[in-house]
């Protein structure tokens, strides 16, 4: 036990020097272009998804810092994400069969590849239609001048709510593998579960056309379909 113990400090130990370590690089290294990849990053938010003639605007003199810092803190996390998961793994798989082990590799890529499919389209998708949609509420000659903190915090915000989503599937055969939710019961309350899908989804979104909802509840419902089918091939 005290062993096992000893392995996980060992893992958040390297993982935290590692947070922080790549949080400064991306904050005060210029990597790209002469700049940091927390300015890189908030400047492709600019020109990705504020309407031509806008502007970013800071209210303190600590939002530049606090934005820079979040944009640094998210994308360490994404750069991570997969040392996180390679340290579970090496962590859990000498205990498992050969069998198990495999088994909880492809789990672990999976889940990779559902995050990042869903980070993406937050991005591509759903993050630019929502900004589209809200801006059409902005009256004819009034400048939009929009709040660099709260922009950051927008679009990490939903880049990493939909990341997670997407791993509902994965989730779900889980529940049904290890036993704790029979997959009949996925089948059983699925209309339920949509509704509650669409609700979760209008919360989610702020545009008041429902596009936003629309957009991030159709793929969530494909995700329910997909997560019950797994549990099934489980059971």
């Amino acid at each position: 036990m005290l062993n096992e113990l000893k392995i996980i400090r060992n893992a958040l130990a390297r993982l935290t020097v590692e947070f922080f370590g790549l949080v400064g690089l991306f904050m005060f290294a210029p990597l790209v272009k002469g700049a940091t990849v927390a300015e890189w990053a908030i400047g492709l938010m600019q020109t990705q998804f504020l309407p031509t003639g806008s502007a970013l605007a800071v209210h303190s003199p600590l939002d530049g810092f606090f934005a820079q810092a979040a944009v640094a803190a998210a994308l360490a996390c994404i750069v991570l994400l997969p040392l996180l998961f390679f340290e579970l793994w090496r962590f859990l798989a000498p205990g498992l069969h050969a069998r198990e082990a495999t088994a909880l590799a492809g789990g672990l890529v999976a889940a990779l590849a559902l995050a990042a499919l869903g980070a993406a389209f937050a991005w591509l998708v759903l993050v630019p239609v929502m900004f589209t949609e809200l801006f059409a509420f902005v009256p004819a000659g009034v400048v939009p001048l929009f709040s660099l903190q709260k922009v950051v915090s927008l679009v990490a915000g939903f880049t990493l709510g939909t990341a997670l989503i997407f791993l509902l599937p994965l989730v779900m055969a889980l529940l049904t593998l290890v036993g704790l939710v029979p997959a009949r019961l996925w089948r059983a309350y699925a209309r339920p579960a949509v509704l509650l899908v669409l609700i979760a989804s209008a919360i989610i979104t702020p545009d008041g056309s429902g596009v936003g909802m629309v957009l991030l509840a159709l793929p969530v419902v494909g995700l329910y379909g997909a997560g019950y089918a797994g549990a099934k091939l489980l059971a």
